[in-house]
């Protein structure tokens, strides 16, 4: 049926920010009895699959953030409830209260950092190696075997950012009420 008729053609350019144009410049050459696609417009439904699943991340990794800020804090307290000893030594050399409570905070503070920084290691370190081996397979059907990711640098910065925004947030929030645990 159709041996006589092109059903399709792939063409391969190097010229990004540039589709558009080359898209309607074939198009004027060949006329609108054929429909061009990008490879974007074949695959909407991939693209639009991977924008919502990166909505979807986005969301569970702030809320698997807020667990973890909550074992944070409990470190924390943990670590005010067993350094009591020490705590006692502080206020005999002269510390006072807001600077006891100073050390916990900055104590929290770091520990944010050094997680948002191993994690942020962490995950790039696994989107190279997805990039390289593509462990993570898409299944059947779709145009291309392994799951598509990249290192955006804007996603990379916002991520760490709610990372070190929940983290102090939550240092913070528990440095308002070491007093009754450490002064009571």
């Amino acid at each position: 049926r159709y041996y006589s008729r092109f059903t399709s053609s792939i063409f391969c350019f190097n010229c990004k920010g540039k589709l558009q144009r080359v898209k309607r410049k074939i198009q004027n050459k060949i006329g609108l009895d054929f429909t061009i696609e990008t490879f974007f417009e074949q695959n909407q439904f991939l693209f639009k699959m991977i924008r919502i699943e990166k909505l979807a991340i986005y969301f569970l990794m702030s809320l698997v953030i807020i667990l973890i800020s909550f074992i944070i804090i409990g470190n924390l307290i943990i670590l005010i409830v067993e350094k009591k000893n020490n705590i006692e030594v502080l206020k005999g050399i002269g510390f006072n209260s807001k600077q006891i409570i100073q050390i916990f905070k900055k104590q929290g503070q770091k520990l944010v950092l050094i997680g948002a920084m191993v994690g942020s290691f962490f995950g790039v370190f696994l989107v190279l190696l997805q990039q390289k081996i593509g462990f993570l397979k898409m299944g059947k059907g779709f145009s291309i075997d392994s799951y598509p990711v990249g290192i955006n640098l804007t996603d990379l910065g916002v991520l760490f950012l709610i990372v070190i925004f929940i983290g102090y947030f939550s240092v913070n929030l528990i440095s308002k009420s070491y007093k009754k645990y450490v002064f009571n």
